[in-house]
């Protein structure tokens, strides 16, 4: 690791995501920063418990008038007054680190450039993807006062600049979240078969396992792609299991019901993911998973899918889903440019399948020098050291 002096930072985002709890653990604790993290009320039990043992300060947010929730832009407004107040009590920070562009979060920008605070906003994908236009064009004078304006993949940076007109063009910078679930997979591999592995997540051991998606939202089309699947020919189904993990997202009562009637129908055996999994048990679905049809309608860098290349799944992968850090690396996967064409792609996987998983071995070690949090972790310092 690159020797830094100890600063004080601060940290704007969502403490319940995983994500800030591991760039906290990866990055800012191996190197002694003194951490507070700004965030709205937390509900993760175990993230609490991981920032008490850390002595990472909580300051959260706080609303005095419980109606104001309900109107977006007042609620933004008295956002920044109360927490004005809020951050004044904390005191000044070396550095403050946006994770997450939203009005929410970088609204307070401007009020610590006027003390000279170095300021860093992190985009994480789906707050430029899934935002309107209007919405990301609207953060533009907020964005003019921050220093240094990051992204996890190429792709993203060229839609901001053509979004903005390279107006913040001189500030970016490509620097990924490393991945955790890397060393989960590793001491999974350690302690277990994959006959044991499977055994205790309950999936059958003589399927060929194949997981469609990775949380519960309909944007990962799980519906469309098991109407494909259905089509194919019945022998090389029943030689399939078929597997939806549904323990992250929003419930859609009515389309997963739809979904479930759908699955019953199939030759081969359909298995539900609803209830939490543990990292340890996310790690051995990574390992026993043969075949990953990742189809969702947009996505930035997704670690989900680095993690079951990893793990030495072979990957169906949308292609208008472009991932040009993966091709510039040398990683293998597989492309289907339209829903209809995963049963003709699966087929093909499905017919030379233990050639492909021996080609797909060479993925790992790509993986790992790209996305590892050994990696990563130096660029990120680079980015605090001034």
């Amino acid at each position: 690791m690159i020797p830094i002096k100890t600063k004080k930072i601060l940290l704007i985002g969502n403490g319940d995501s995983i994500y800030i709890k591991y760039f906290i653990q990866y990055v800012l604790l191996c190197n002694n920063f003194k951490i507070c993290l700004f965030t709205d009320k937390l509900s993760s039990k175990q993230n609490q418990r991981f920032y008490t043992e850390n002595h990472v300060e909580i300051v959260e947010r706080k609303r005095t008038i419980p109606l104001i929730k309900h109107i977006p832009l007042l609620r933004a407004m008295e956002d920044i007054v109360q927490n004005k107040k809020n951050l004044k009590e904390y005191g000044s920070a070396d550095l403050i680190h946006v994770h997450y562009a939203s009005r929410l979060n970088i609204f307070l920008l401007p009020f610590f450039k006027k003390s000279g605070t170095r300021t860093i906003v992190t985009y994480w994908g789906s707050d430029l993807l899934r935002r309107g236009k209007r919405y990301v064009k609207s953060l533009r004078p907020f964005l003019a006062y921050a220093d240094i304006i990051t992204f996890n993949s190429m792709e993203l940076i060229a839609l901001f600049n053509q979004m903005f007109r390279n107006k913040f063009a001189g500030k970016i910078v490509n620097v990924k979240f490393g991945i955790s679930m890397f060393e989960y997979i590793n001491e999974n591999e350690d302690q277990e078969s994959i006959r044991d592995a499977k055994e205790k997540i309950h999936l059958p051991q003589d399927k060929i396992i194949v997981v469609c998606g990775h949380t519960r939202a309909k944007e990962h089309r799980q519906l469309e792609v098991l109407k494909q699947i259905q089509t194919m020919d019945q022998s090389l189904l029943q030689g399939l299991c078929i597997v939806f993990p549904m323990t992250y997202g929003s419930a859609d009562e009515k389309y997963e019901q739809e979904l479930e009637a759908l699955s019953k129908k199939l030759p081969c055996p359909v298995h539900f993911y609803r209830e939490y999994m543990s990292e340890e048990d996310i790690a051995r679905l990574r390992r026993v998973t043969d075949i990953f049809i990742h189809a969702q309608k947009t996505d930035a860098f997704s670690a989900t899918l680095q993690e079951f290349l990893y793990a030495g799944s072979l990957v169906l992968n949308g292609s208008w889903l472009k991932y040009p850090d993966l091709r510039t690396a040398g990683i293998e996967y597989f492309e289907f440019d339209d829903i209809r064409d995963i049963p003709a792609k699966l087929q093909t996987v499905i017919l030379q399948f233990e050639a492909l998983k021996n080609a797909m071995k060479a993925n790992r070690k790509k993986i790992h020098q790209l996305s590892a949090w050994e990696t990563v972790a130096d660029e990120w310092l680079k980015l605090y050291k001034h």
